[in-house]
């Protein structure tokens, strides 16, 4: 077997023999897969399909919002109130922002949200009495929220002390705080 590297020729031996073997593409169906664990045994609950792979960046963004969102979490449990650098929309619109517009341009050091989130969808749960907020988390407003270098990272919380999150504009979220502590 061959290659180049830096316009060099490169010839690689394979000690095992395995690159002298031909492999029928179809034969591929019948190769049985198993997931051994640091102890060699076999894990036959894993899932070789595509799914974790889906679950595993879903879980990778979980952790960037969090990790954005780690201060606003705190200050909002300590306070029961996001920073006070944050701004409803309504006060961005009076000070001649709009959502194509770059904040930083009429609000220096602020950031959007505290606005009543209205949970249209049901994809947060529901209680008598519970209202929902919504707050931006690890945006760049020296662009405008619609840039899509922009994260759709958003804290969503409510007047009863639960706390989520969302890293894709709300197709799904996560618990981050499940009861009021």
């Amino acid at each position: 077997m061959g290659g180049y590297c830096a316009n060099n020729p490169v010839m690689y031996y394979d000690p095992s023999g395995k690159d002298d073997c031909k492999i029928n593409p179809d034969a591929e169906e019948n190769v049985q897969q198993e997931n051994v664990t640091k102890d060699n045994e076999t894990n036959d609950n894993y899932d070789w399909s595509g799914h974790d792979v889906i679950e595993y960046m879903k879980l990778k963004e979980q952790y960037k919002m969090l990790e954005a969102a780690n201060d606003i979490i705190d200050y909002l449990i300590d306070n029961e109130q996001l920073p006070d650098n944050y701004i409803t929309k309504e006060e961005a619109y009076a000070l001649g922002w709009g959502s194509d517009k770059a904040l930083e341009n009429y609000a220096p050091g602020k950031a959007i949200d505290g606005d009543v989130f209205e949970n249209s969808t049901g994809i947060l749960p529901e209680a008598d009495g519970r209202i929902w907020y919504e707050a931006d988390i690890g945006q760049n407003y020296s662009m405008s929220r619609s840039n899509s270098k922009n994260p759709s990272y958003r804290l969503l919380f409510s007047n009863d002390g639960l706390i989520y999150g969302t890293f894709d504009h709300y197709e799904t979220v996560f618990e981050i705080i499940s009861q009021a502590e």
